[in-house]
């Protein structure tokens, strides 16, 4: 008899298929092409143009095919240029259909690079739909998932509608990284409309969260009006800690641009710390700028307190590099105590650098004598070169 048409002819086979020890190889030659495209842009040693392949490879893929690659990508234990495309891909994903890769990212396993992609996804579909991306974060299980991806959404808004960041971060629970993000924003609208956000963040009923926010809207906006801003964080601000900080940025920012006009705001403050640090940082700055205006503006004062601060503030910045010409100024200085602890401050810096010169300015200047001695002393001041003696 015949055999049968298409009837299997030999026995079948029962024999058990090998275990599948040896890793898996990609499902198709797409994706091997890829794999062997990541191992071709690790030995590119210019870090512009490895960037400029890994954005083609991530661009030569389909978008229909994202899902796949990235079901594949997100198992292998990549090389930081594949985790780089790995990331770029789920933002392709994101720009076309946030909810489908937001989705896909939310079932991996906790960890870095889950995180990153969550916040790429919440960042891009903020981008496209505010709305949307924010009621995809507060439904996402994990608070920790929540919180990050609300942040992050709240930084992207905040480019260009910081009032909308600035609402969605007031409503996310305390911590260090939502002040941040109010910060950031703050500064962001205030870049634009400075007093519109001194006037919403002055309703933030937190005292200590309000008063960061003021002092950081405040510096932003003495870019473009110094003096309003400084009166407003003076008004608005509560005298402490906080208060100064704000206050001596706002002058160290004025003094880049407007130093004469910052120094006589500050000379008019009343007598006190911040009166004294604010001078000690102009100065500072101003000598840096120009060192006669500086002079000049000092010279000009009446003798006093703001004069002396100034003075000194003039000595310590200029000493490190002209110990002669603090010298010449230190004299200068009223108040007996501040010009004797000065001049030795010169004195002592001046016999590092110039120990001849120095000798000759300390002998010939009013130091008390067993000062001058002290300082004139060859154990005070040992030879700057191995070997080299001075005679006492």
């Amino acid at each position: 008899s015949r055999p049968a048409v298409g009837k299997a002819t030999g026995p079948v086979s029962v024999l058990p298929q090998a275990p599948m020890s040896q890793p898996e190889l990609p499902a198709s030659q797409m994706l091997r092409d890829i794999i062997t495209g990541i191992e071709g842009i690790h030995g590119e040693a210019d870090p512009l143009k490895r960037s400029e392949k890994l954005d083609q490879l991530a661009k030569s893929i389909n978008p229909a095919d994202l899902p796949e690659v990235l079901g594949l990508l997100w198992k292998k234990d990549l090389s930081p240029d594949g985790q780089e495309l790995r990331r770029r891909l789920a933002g392709r994903w994101a720009e076309t259909s946030p909810q489908d890769a937001a989705e896909f990212i939310a079932r991996q396993s906790p960890g870095a690079t889950r995180q990153e992609s969550l916040d790429l996804i919440a960042t891009t579909w903020a981008g496209h739909d505010f709305n949307a991306a924010v009621a995809w974060a507060r439904q996402l299980p994990e608070p920790d998932d929540q919180q990050n991806s609300l942040i992050a959404i709240a930084y992207e808004t905040a480019r260009s509608a910081p009032l909308e960041a600035m609402k969605l971060a007031v409503g996310l629970p305390p911590s260090e990284s939502r002040d941040d993000l109010l910060t950031h924003a703050a500064n962001q609208w205030a870049g634009n409309e400075p007093r519109t956000a001194a006037a919403w963040v002055s309703q933030i009923q937190d005292q200590d969260l309000r008063e960061r926010l003021l002092a950081s809207v405040v510096t932003t906006w003495s870019d473009q009006n110094a003096v309003e801003a400084a009166e407003f964080g003076l008004k608005s601000v509560s005298p402490g800690e906080q208060q100064d900080r704000l206050i001596v940025g706002v002058v160290q920012r004025w003094a880049q641009t407007e130093p004469r006009q910052a120094a006589d705001w500050v000379a008019r403050f009343p007598e006190g710390a911040l009166r004294d640090t604010a001078i000690e940082n102009l100065v500072s700055l101003w000598v840096d700028r120009s060192f006669e205006q500086a002079g000049d503006w000092l010279n000009g004062l009446a003798p006093g307190a703001v004069r002396d601060v100034g003075v000194s503030a003039l000595v310590s910045r200029t000493l490190p590099i002209a110990p002669d010409v603090a010298a010449e100024w230190v004299g200068e200085i009223g108040d007996a105590d501040r010009r004797a602890n000065q001049m030795e401050n010169v004195a002592e810096a001046w016999l590092a650098t110039d120990a001849a010169a120095a000798r000759a300015w300390i002998t010939q200047s009013p130091l008390p004598d067993e000062v001058k001695t002290r300082l004139l002393s060859p154990r005070a001041n040992p030879p700057s070169e191995p070997g080299e003696s001075e005679a006492p």
